[in-house]
């Protein structure tokens, strides 16, 4: 039997089609069968087609999914032809199951339609496109389980419909044994279909039963330049054909999809396809809402004789309502199906995952692909239609509205190409969370066939998970004993046990830091150290925690690369559309519940909206669900089915203040001999005031040794239920009691007021035990010490303190050293002011005089002298300097303190400032052109007409600065700020470049804003020449008609981004995330694009000649490189003796490229690999290839003099006595006489 690249052997034929030849196959080393397709040679035969196809064939094999069909392995043939090997299942096609049945029952359609989704959204996460979704590609494993067929062929026949027509006759009908039906090939039935089995052969289909099988039926409607034509639309070609091809109106007769065809399956086509655009996953949608109107009523929305009335049909008629011919149909799959069907894309759902909430909530319960635990876990039907405090959990996902924006913005980060080990969701507290990441994100990730793992609040999260996960081994007939083996080996064992991506939670982090220790700390750090250090991607991490402790969480990662390994996405408060939909949303008919649909009262929703907006009263998240919450108690009460304003306004009393009235009236509820205890114990379930954390404690710590311990044991639980003001749980650290805390952040602040003026001794005994536990934890160190404000609060109680134990009394005495410290130095400190008062009113006169008379004694600097008098006057600590009119030019103040000083018509231009006090400084028409402000503190300043050209003020805070740019003509061009800088009410000026700003035409030539967070900037028409944005986050900016010749975008995040009419001749894009972005008339010639992800990008019109791209460029899947003019470097490349002087290619892959002869002096090759590449005779001068791979390099004549070699391996390269080096000849090569 043949062998294919010495690993398959290759068995007997199955059948031939639109792709190629489809064998029976043995892989060898695993002796496994498996299906082989070899690819018709002239799919292959152009560069530009196989790059692309490789790129995506080594996408589908990482497409790791239960739903998805696998694909091992690409090769080659030894005649050059490419080849892929799948896995061999037995089945039969959704297209026969509707044949014999018609339509399906509606829970089997459901079954089906989310396993569909499932795949088709793992398909999406790792950007592919099916383009020829329908029902013969749609496979069923013993009836039940869906495979899809066929991902990423779609693209070797659209590439081939570009190609000249052949001329010849096509090919002759091939008659198998058995006969076969490959995917892109037609069928003709010669009788009826049969119960026997079928086998899928990883893109071909056997039978018993007698099939003829061609390539092109002279019958056949068909699309594509293959096809004879008889009208255009648009530029799809039609032809006429009889009945029974894919035109056919019966609904059994073959759908088809003609070798070569340039766009798809004319019944399942989405209306932009039809027409010839570009498309993606939402025309993969559209086919998917023709499957599934098909298996709810047995026929097509659409039925047609002829290939260019299909075609019409889908762009211009609307489909027969689903429940019109299917009155048992749910209406909320109706409103499914009908809104898959729009016409607009954009009118469709916006992904797969969405998609899949939809139907989740119509099945009523969910199928989870992980483990065989969570496959088939009970998840009850939620009962109430908000959480209450409660947070959202998987099992009440069917109730969670809202966050369509956040949830598409985290899988963008999710699925960014990089794919980075760890992402950060940051937010305040209580901004949603936990509940945004359980009711949406973590079934998002079920949905593409990720196998789920969390651990929640823990000082310990790792250690948690590594128990977690040794559990799951052990469960079932075939669980292990996995022993002590370290974590990462038990997520790759999980891994491989579930065959799915891991997806790890830790929430709520910052626990990590408010009960852990250092110890903890320095674990968790050395913990996701091993398991990111390992490189492999089985487990990725989500790390949720409060915006105030992400600082502490990067400084405890250190020194991890973070950049490397974590994108961060912050989780914005809820905006009004949300929070309208969180309301309204859980009273729709058709959810998966327990209670009665429900409405609101017209206009009533839009009241509390303003309402919660306006009360200000911390996140509005947690308030969102109390108000539903009471407002639907409410309404239950009276027994009605709609809310109204007199249930809100007169029952509940608006939401002004909810969440206080709800504390105070579960306290309230309380004989008043239990109050007390009541706002005790939630005070103990705080951490320090001015820390808003609960802070978990077992009951028995909540009891404590009270002779009414019975009595508080009862007033827990009322506040648990029914008030729900704490919740009860198990805790691993306390196992054989109840643990309680707070139910949600949002309460602490009022909680920690409770109180204040009649329990002064409790607070103290409760800020010093907590203190006190905090010390020990960490060691004893000085910095968890009582700080002066918390001890002053233990020092008025401190007679009624008892000191119990040991540790009590060295911890109070250690607190009261530290606070007499404190006091003595603040008494130095005055008494130090004091001094330097009167000095001021002798010294400032003197170096006054001093410059006075040195200015007319000799040749000294007057702002040198003026400088020293600034910072004399800072050092003396003098409020109010008089300093207007100062010349102050490039003067070095970094630093100095000058609250409220004058420094109006100063000239401080050039002077460098970071990290100056200018707190309430009049700045009045002073010059700061090309001032460095970093980190400057100007809160309450007045800038009124100040002259800030070039002034940076990253990081600066301006809260209640007044700046009034259209009035005082203060310049803000080319300023830098980020999300820390504070602008009060105002937007950010015109000119000043960072997240939501705008420079429309500024000319910002040269500005270096690398690394900077511009994310949503608006750039129309500026001047962007030569400028550093290496590495920036323009997400979603419009650079419309930019002006950025030169410009360096290196790793700039683009997506989304509009550039349309951009001027980007010559601009280093090398790694850039350009996905989404709009390129319409774009000029790029000459541009580096290597790396680049242009996936999804349109580049319509777009100039490309002479951009440069190698093989990990990621293109739009309907593009062509080559045809464009773009210089690809695809390993092979035959680019000898071209001009290619300073051209950039830094980390790029020109593995075997041949450059002979080239000219690449002063070349930027850094890091790049150019493993056996021929570089005899070229020119690289200069070059600068620190980093490159040049392993097996041939360099026979090559210039290497004055190049860069630092860290550039040579092994087994060739070189020769002609071969010229800047020094010795380097370790490795191999110097032929």
């Amino acid at each position: 039997m043949q062998l294919l690249d010495n690993r398959y052997q290759l068995g007997r034929l199955i059948g031939k089609g639109g792709v190629g030849e489809v064998y029976e196959g043995l892989q060898l080393a695993l002796d496994r069968r498996v299906a082989i397709k070899v690819l018709r040679p002239e799919l292959t035969a152009r560069p530009d087609l196989v790059v692309r196809f490789e790129q995506e064939a080594r996408t589908t094999c990482r497409l790791q999914h239960p739903n998805v069909v696998t694909v091992f392995d690409v090769g080659t043939t030894a005649d050059g032809s490419r080849f892929l090997v799948m896995e061999l299942l037995e089945g039969r096609t959704l297209a026969e199951l509707l044949a014999e049945q018609g339509s399906l029952p509606v829970d089997r359609v459901l079954d089906i339609a989310s396993q569909i989704v499932r795949g088709m959204g793992a398909g999406q996460g790792v950007g592919l496109v099916h383009r020829d979704l329908k029902p013969e590609n749609i496979f069923l494993v013993r009836d039940e389980h869906v495979k899809i067929l066929d991902f990423g062929l779609a693209l070797l026949r659209e590439g081939q419909a570009r190609m000249p027509a052949p001329t010849s006759a096509a090919p002759p009908e091939i008659q198998p044994a058995r006969a076969t039906l490959v995917p892109g090939a037609e069928l003709e039935e010669t009788s009826a279909p049969t119960d026997d089995r079928t086998t899928w052969h990883g893109g071909s289909i056997v039978n018993p039963s007698p099939l003829r099988v061609s390539i092109a039926p002279p019958k056949a409607p068909s699309i594509g330049p293959l096809a004879t034509p008889t009208a255009s639309m648009h530029g799809v070609s039609a032809s006429t054909g009889g009945s029974g091809g894919s035109g056919g109106s019966s609904p059994g007769s073959p759908r088809l999809t003609n070798p070569g065809a340039l766009l798809g399956t004319p019944r399942y086509m989405s209306p932009e396809q039809a027409m010839g655009w570009s498309v993606d996953h939402r025309a993969d949608l559209y086919a998917f809402g023709c499957i599934l109107y098909e298996m709810v009523s047995g026929r097509p929305p659409f039925q047609a004789r002829k290939t260019d009335d299909y075609l019409k049909l889908h762009m211009h008629a609307r489909p027969r309502r689903l429940r019109r011919l299917v009155p048992r149909a749910p209406r909320a799959l109706e409103r499914v199906v009908m809104r898959l069907l729009e016409k607009d894309p954009s009118a469709r759902y916006a992904d797969w995952a969405a998609l899949a909430g939809e139907l989740r909530r119509i099945r009523g319960t969910t199928s989870v692909i992980g483990d065989a635990e969570s496959s088939h876990r009970d998840r009850a039907r939620p009962t109430e239609p908000y959480r209450f405090l409660q947070p959202f959990t998987i099992e009440s996902r069917a109730i969670f509205f809202g966050r369509d924006g956040d949830a598409r913005r985290f899988r963008e980060q999710w699925e960014h190409l990089d794919r980075v080990p760890l992402v950060l969701l940051t937010g305040r507290s209580g901004v949603g969370k936990s509940s945004f990441l359980y009711a949406r994100v973590m079934p998002g990730l079920e949905d593409t066939g990720h196998a789920l793992l969390s651990v929640r609040g823990s000082s310990r999260p790792l250690s948690a998970l590594a128990l977690d996960v040794r559990r799951r081994l052990a469960r079932g007939e075939d669980g292990e004993d996995s022993g002590d083996r370290p974590l990462p080996e038990l997520l790759d064992l999980y891994a491989r046990k579930t065959g799915r991506q891991v997806a790890v939670l830790l929430d709520q982090v910052e626990e990590l830091f408010t009960t852990g220790t250092l110890e903890d700390q320095r674990a968790f750090q050395a913990g996701i150290a091993a398991v990111v250090g390992s490189g492999d991607r089985t487990a990725r991490f989500i790390l949720s925690l409060r915006e105030d402790y992400l600082g502490q969480l990067l400084r405890t990662l250190d020194p991890l690369p973070v950049d490397a390994l974590t994108r961060t996405m912050p989780l914005r408060p809820l905006q009004p559309p949300d929070i309208v939909e969180a309301l309204i949303g859980p009273g729709h008919d058709g959810l998966p519940v327990d209670y009665r649909p429900f409405t609101y009262e017209a206009g009533l929703v839009d009241e509390i909206v303003q309402d919660l907006i306006n009360d200000q009263a911390g996140e509005v998240a947690p308030r969102v669900q109390v108000v539903g919450y009471r407002l639907w108690e409410l309404m239950k009460k009276d027994g009605a089915n709609r809310i109204t304003r007199a249930h809100y306004r007169e029952g509940l009393g608006g939401a002004q203040g909810i969440l206080g009235r709800i504390l105070d009236d579960s306290i309230a509820d309380l004989d008043l001999a239990d109050r007390g205890a009541a706002k005790e114990m939630l005070r103990a379930l705080t951490h320090l005031p001015g820390s808003a954390t609960s802070a978990p404690q077992p009951e028995s710590a909540l009891l404590g040794t009270h002779a009414d311990a019975a009595r508080r044991a009862a007033v827990l639980r009322r506040l648990e239920s029914p008030w729900r003001i704490i919740l009860g749980y198990t805790d691993p650290r306390w196992p054989e009691e109840r643990t309680y805390r707070i139910a949600h952040e949002a309460l602490i602040a009022r909680i920690q007021d409770y109180g204040e003026e009649n329990h002064g001794r409790n607070r103290a005994r409760q800020v010093f035990s907590q203190g006190l536990a905090l010390w020990l934890r960490n060691g004893r160190q000085d910095q968890d010490l009582l700080p002066e404000e918390h001890f002053e609060v233990v020092l008025r109680h401190a007679g009624e303190l008892v000191l119990r134990t040991e540790d009590e009394q060295r911890f109070f005495e250690a607190c009261r050293a530290l606070h007499d410290e404190s006091w003595w130095r603040r008494y130095r400190t005055e008494r130090r002011a004091r001094t330097q008062r009167r000095i001021a009113a002798v010294l400032i006169p003197t170096v006054s005089a001093f410059a006075g008379w040195a200015l007319g004694q000799a040749p000294v600097n007057f702002t040198t002298l003026r400088v020293a008098e600034v910072r004399a006057t800072a050092w003396l600590g003098i409020e109010n300097a008089q300093l207007a009119g100062a010349d102050l030019r490039m003067a070095p103040l970094s630093g100095v303190r000058l609250v409220e000083a004058d420094l109006s018509e100063a000239d401080l231009r050039h002077a460098t400032l970071s990290r100056a006090i200018l707190e309430g400084a009049r700045l009045r028409k002073t010059h700061l052109e090309g001032a460095n402000l970093n980190d400057t503190v100007l809160m309450s300043a007045d800038l009124s007409g100040a002259q800030l050209w070039g002034a940076t003020f990253h990081g600066a805070d301006l809260r209640g600065a007044t700046v009034r740019t259209w009035a005082s003509g203060a310049d803000f061009t080319g300023a830098l700020y980020d999300g820390n800088t504070d602008w009060g009410s105002n937007p950010p000026p015109d000119g000043a470049l960072g997240p939501g700003g705008t420079a429309d035409y500024a000319r910002l030539h040269g500005v270096d804003a690398s690394g900077k967070d511009l994310f949503r900037m608006q750039l129309i028409g500026a001047v962007l020449e030569e400028a550093d944005l290496s590495e920036a986050v323009l997400l979603e900016a419009d650079l419309t008609e930019v002006q950025a010749r030169n410009a360096d975008f290196t790793r700039a995040d683009l997506g989304f981004a509009r550039l349309a009419r951009a001027d980007l001749r010559g601009a280093e894009l090398a790694q850039a995330s350009l996905s989404g972005a709009i390129l319409i008339d774009a000029d790029l010639r000459g541009a580096s694009l290597v790396g680049a992800d242009l996936q999804r990008a349109q580049l319509d019109r777009a100039r490309l000649d002479d951009a440069l791209a190698d093989a990990r460029t990621a293109w739009p899947r309907d593009f062509d490189p080559v045809a464009a003019g773009v210089r690809v470097f695809i390993p092979g490349a035959d680019l000898h003796d071209l001009p290619l002087r300073e051209v950039r290619l830094a980390q790029a892959s020109l593995v075997e490229v041949d450059l002979s002869g080239s000219d690449l002096s002063r070349a930027d090759l850094e890091g790049a690999d150019l493993s056996k590449a021929n570089l005899e005779r070229a020119r690289l001068s200069g070059a600068h290839l620190a980093g490159a791979r040049l392993d097996g390099a041939w360099l026979c004549g090559a210039d290497l003099s004055n190049a860069v070699l630092t860290a550039t391996t040579f092994t087994d390269a060739h070189a020769c006595a002609t071969t010229i080096w800047p020094g010795p000849v380097p370790q490795g090569v191999k110097v032929e006489k």
